[in-house]
């Protein structure tokens, strides 16, 4: 087959109207349009196809398997013996000690401190002994006495004083008696107390 030439034979600058012209004229001119839409076509796949090739011979001649580059040579990049260093450092196997190769461990060492030691709770509280309490429990020793009331002014129960009750009982009324001479407030501690009355007196 004739490839066509690069003119077209039927121009569209005529002044008749699409509508006068034949449906053979309209055949011829389909026929070339596809004729010359074909033969780009083929040049373009010609242009891929020989750069496909380029790049294979290229692929060929660079050796993939050298030790030192490897595949950084099929991006132009190779590494320098810096770059490629890599330091070795001793795997962490304890937030606070390091264990060296070779070093010999008990499995207790690799637990971290405190793990498995469980404190007991204790309840904030005074902190007296039955002894101590029942010598220090006295009407006039309101420094002892505040501690055993709360800062609204209510009385600790026998579950955070940890005293016996008979122990408990005798305390409760030296805070008692402490109360009706008007030595400690019956609404709060004894520092409380003091501090309005000085703001009060200003």
């Amino acid at each position: 087959m004739k490839t066509p030439s690069p003119q077209d034979p039927f121009p569209a600058s005529s002044p008749i109207a699409e509508w006068q012209q034949s449906e053979e004229t309209k055949a011829a001119r389909r026929r070339y349009l596809s004729a010359v839409l074909s033969a780009g076509r083929k040049q373009q796949l010609e242009q891929v196809k020989s750069q496909a090739a380029e790049q294979n011979k290229k692929l060929e001649e660079t050796s993939v398997a050298d030790v030192e580059t490897g595949y950084a040579a099929l991006g132009g990049h190779v590494p320098s013996a810096q770059e490629t260093y890599v330091e070795d450092k001793p795997l962490r196997l304890h937030p606070t000690r390091t264990f060296l190769p070779g070093m010999k461990y008990k499995p207790e060492d690799l637990t971290l401190p405190g793990l498995g030691t469980r404190r007991p709770f204790v309840r904030p509280g005074p902190g007296f002994t039955n002894e101590e309490a029942i010598e220090q429990a006295d009407y006039k020793n309101l420094a002892f006495l505040n501690k055993f009331v709360t800062i609204t002014g209510r009385l600790l129960p026998r579950r955070q004083t940890k005293l016996k009750q008979k122990v408990h009982r005798h305390v409760c009324r030296e805070v008692k008696l402490a109360r009706q001479l008007g030595l400690l407030p019956f609404t709060g501690r004894r520092a409380d107390f003091l501090k309005r009355r000085t703001q009060d007196s200003w």
